[in-house]
């Protein structure tokens, strides 16, 4: 089974969650970027995971990275479990896209499987997990054209739980372009909404 899974941030403004029950199966929210400062938080990530919780909407949660050392990904594992206090995050995503840092990915990726257990997985592109990451869950971005629009030629050739496809997806209720992505792991038990961005 498969569902289609958008990610939020505060690119998204404040999200009026009740427009998107029922419409959506499950979501990914951003915490934020970086080390465990308050001032590098979403600064709707709270919000948007409350609102999940009130309205039992399945969600995961993500980190963008800029760790290049042990430190720095030990200060973004506490970042995370000091906004996900009280949350219970299905799942939780190492988004690793800063080129420049990626000879430390695989340690990267190693850190956060020991503070998250089975619930860590690492977001990056194909070539990430082949030439650094190399194990644990993949949330993989290939987005070919980047026209809204999911097609098959662009797809990732590893396994994966995820499929990032598109930034330019547009879901009603929502001002401008959201990330989507094709799910084929469980994502805490969401079930298939027909969405179709455009």
């Amino acid at each position: 089974m498969k569902v289609w899974i958008p990610d939020f941030s505060q690119h998204q403004g404040k999200i009026n969650w009740d427009k998107l029950k029922g419409k959506i199966p499950g979501a990914i929210i951003r915490i934020g970027y970086g080390d465990d400062l308050k001032s590098q938080d979403d600064v709707y990530a709270s919000y948007n995971m409350r609102e999940c919780r009130r309205l039992g909407i399945p969600f995961a949660v993500y980190i963008y990275s800029y760790a290049d050392s042990d430190a720095h990904s030990k200060s973004e594992i506490a970042h995370v479990k000091r906004m996900c206090k009280g949350f219970n995050p299905g799942k939780f995503w190492l988004d690793l896209e800063v080129k420049k840092y990626a000879k430390h990915w695989k340690r990267a990726a190693e850190l956060w499987k020991e503070a998250f257990g089975d619930n860590a997985g690492v977001y990056t592109w194909q070539w990430g997990f082949e030439k650094h990451v190399k194990s644990g869950r993949r949330w993989i971005c290939a987005y070919g054209p980047n026209n809204g629009k999911c097609n098959d030629s662009y797809k990732p050739t590893i396994s994966m739980d995820g499929w990032q496809f598109t930034s330019k997806a547009i879901l009603s209720g929502i001002r401008g372009y959201v990330d989507m992505s094709e799910w084929y792991a469980d994502f805490a038990g969401a079930q298939p909404i027909e969405i179709k961005p455009h």
